[in-house]
């Protein structure tokens, strides 16, 4: 599935927001990401490591990939969540279209 301009995918993780976490975070603060595409663990990596961990990697995240930081950062949220589910509820939260509608248009069209 390929998630709309209009369903961006977005993290926001809160500042702050600590669970038990199997990994310390390297990185603080509140991030956004935002793509159009597939939602699956090589993609969010890829994004995080753009637009996030590549641009804010400080001496703390020294030997820390951007995979595991994201893992880190998702396992601190506030409800704590992995790659899979998060991509699952992305997913969970389409409009879903059933087939004998597809050449409807209503007033977004």
């Amino acid at each position: 599935m390929k998630i709309s301009t209009r369903a961006l995918a977005y993290i926001s993780i809160l500042a702050g927001a600590s669970s038990t976490a199997a990994a310390e975070k390297c990185l603080s603060g509140s991030f956004i990401l935002e793509y159009e595409g597939d939602c699956d663990r090589e993609t969010l990596v890829e994004v995080f490591n753009d637009q996030v961990f590549g641009p804010a990697k400080s001496s703390a995240c020294d030997g820390v990939t951007a995979e595991e930081e994201l893992v880190a950062q998702l396992a601190a949220a506030v409800p704590s969540t992995t790659i899979e589910e998060f991509c699952a509820n992305i997913y969970k939260s389409q409009p879903e279209v059933p087939f004998t509608d597809i050449l409807k248009k209503d007033e977004n069209m």
